[in-house]
């Protein structure tokens, strides 16, 4: 019997989740960023709380991909890859794709037994 990195859905389901994570951040952002302009000098807290939590959830994102399959890996890149410079900063988009880059190299690596 296969494990559960077999059973998991493809390409397009990787395309769809990074494309609901690039939306919700975005949304996200745009509303700590307007909360954090009506509170003056606090709402500087706010945002660096903020930055930090997202910091954290890309980590624990990094983490996930491990168990991803390759299609959904790749759908995944693809969403990011697309959309990616509509909804993040550029050096979130530049280290999102190097991450994800390598994750698939070494799927791809696994797979042909190098």
């Amino acid at each position: 019997m296969r494990g559960d990195c077999w059973n998991m859905p493809g390409a397009e389901y990787g395309f769809k989740a990074a494309i609901i994570g690039l939306v919700t951040g975005f949304i996200t952002s745009a509303a700590v960023n307007t909360v954090s302009l009506k509170l003056d000098t606090s709402g500087n807290y706010i945002v660096a709380i903020f930055n930090l939590f997202a910091i954290i959830s890309m980590l624990m994102q990094f983490e996930k991909m491990n168990y991803w399959s390759l299609s959904y890996s790749l759908g995944y890149f693809v969403g990011i890859s697309l959309f990616g410079r509509l909804f993040m900063e550029s050096w979130e988009l530049t280290l999102y794709l190097m991450v994800i880059s390598i994750y698939i190299l070494q799927k791809i690596l696994k797979k042909i037994g190098v």
